[in-house]
């Protein structure tokens, strides 16, 4: 009898610590999960922000376009150096008698 009672007693420490086991696993799991959600809320603002730089990007390169179109207008009669130093701003300006495709004179 007393051999059956160990064996049961055993038994029973077998099955708690296959209990205790399971529910550390569970745990784990439970931890890998919520660091999985993680990273995929990560991914997704950074492919949000990837989106929103290509598009900025590309509303960038239209407006450079753009401005490079309407620079290309104007015609300079004589050269000048990038490194000339001019103490005023050049003042530029159209009217109806000039548009913007006139002349600079310098």
């Amino acid at each position: 009898m007393q051999d059956i009672v160990k064996s049961i007693e055993s038994l029973t420490a077998i099955i708690n610590d296959f209990v205790v086991a399971s529910n550390e696993q569970a745990a784990g799991i439970e931890q890998i999960t919520k660091a999985i959600v993680q990273v995929s809320e990560v991914v997704q603002a950074t492919s949000a922000a990837a989106e929103q730089g290509a598009a900025a990007s590309e509303e960038l390169s239209g407006q450079a376009d753009l401005l490079k179109e309407m620079v290309g207008r104007f015609k300079l009669k004589k050269k000048i150096p990038l490194n000339a130093g001019v103490e005023e701003p050049l003042q530029i300006g159209h009217t109806e008698e000039q548009p913007m495709d006139a002349v600079l004179e310098i």
